[in-house]
Order: structure tokens, then C-alpha cells, then sequence
């Protein structure tokens, strides 16, 4: 299977859960099964550098641990190097010949979801996933179907009928498995 690339806020949402009173109850749970059913695929996960940046510029200890934990599964953690800094050249010049200039607000939009998505083209990655897909899909569009800009599936979707979780999920819920 291709590699897959996880942004920031998934690991982020696995870790701690979500960050806002708003945002739905169960996000942690759904990014905490994915990063898990991913890791147990044949398909490499991959954490983009400046995803390992934005994850420790808070210094919490709770994210280093688990970090470790998830590169102990196989979560590899890929550099931004001369390839991905090609494809981010590319997609630059995409988005500022749709906007026809280099204006801040162009910078800013490519800004670190541009570096990841770089450095999940250069990594083979046909698919990021990120609960931020609206700014990715702004400019990713760009690429035709190059690399797929996926939410973070419904709980449903992540767990399978027979699966322990999905007995936990139901009593939890006071549901029939």
C-alpha cells in the first residue's frame, strides 16, 4: 500500500482530544482508531518534520510520550528534503498563478499544510489525513487526484463488526453489539 501522512491535528486529537468545547465528542476516539488502524496496515504512516515541530513547540510531556509510543508501532517520522522542497515549489507556483500574486494571504495559505503535502508527495503518499481539509483542499486541487486530503472517518467506519472495540463501543453506548 502507498504511504500515508498524518497531520498534525490527528495526532494532536489522539493525544489529547479535541482542544475546543465545539468540536465533536468523540474526535478523540476516531483519531485514536484511525492512527491505530493505520499503523496495523501493510501501508507506511508517516509524520511530516514540521508535524513533529508543531506537535513539540508546546513542550507538553504527554506528546512527547506518546510520540514515542507511536514511533515504537511505526510511525516514521520523514524530513523535508530536496524533493519535497520541488514539489512545494510546484505547488506555489499553482497557487500563485490562480491568485496572480505573492501576497501575504498566498504565503500564509501555503504556508505548513503546503510543506506537508510536499513532503507527502515526495514520500509516494497518495493520502493525508487532517480534520483541517478545507485549507489543504484550497490549493491541493491543484494536483488533480495526486494526493486524496482526508477528514478523520465517522466511528462507525473505524471499527469492524467482531472487533473488541466495537463490543466496548456498544456496551459503552448501551448498544447490541
Amino acid at each position: 500500500m502507498d504511504p500515508v501522512v498524518l497531520d498534525t491535528n490527528i495526532l494532536v486529537f489522539a493525544i489529547e482530544g479535541p482542544s475546543e468545547p465545539n468540536q465533536d465528542t468523540d474526535l478523540k476516539q476516531r483519531a485514536e482508531l484511525l492512527v491505530e488502524k493505520e499503523l496495523e496496515k501493510e501501508s507506511r504512516v508517516l509524520l511530516p518534520t514540521i508535524c513533529l515541530a508543531e506537535l513539540l513547540a508546546h513542550n507538553q510531556r504527554n506528546r512527547s510520550k506518546a510520540l514515542e509510543a507511536y514511533t515504537r508501532l511505526g510511525l516514521e517520522i520523514r524530513s523535508f528534503d530536496t524533493p519535497a522542497a520541488m514539489h512545494y515549489g510546484r505547488l506555489y507556483k499553482a497557487a500563485l498563478a490562480e491568485r496572480k500574486s505573492a501576497s501575504p494571504s498566498t504565503r500564509a495559505i501555503l504556508g505548513n499544510d503546503a510543506l506537508i503535502a510536499a513532503t507527502a508527495l515526495a514520500s509516494g503518499a497518495s493520502r493525508i489525513y487532517s480534520h483541517n481539509t478545507k485549507d489543504f483542499r484550497k490549493w491541493v486541487k491543484n494536483l488533480g487526484d495526486t494526493l486524496a486530503v482526508l477528514d478523520i472517518p465517522p466511528l462507525a467506519a473505524l471499527v469492524s463488526p467482531g472487533d473488541p472495540d466495537q463490543l466496548i463501543l456498544s456496551q459503552a453506548e448501551g448498544l447490541e453489539p
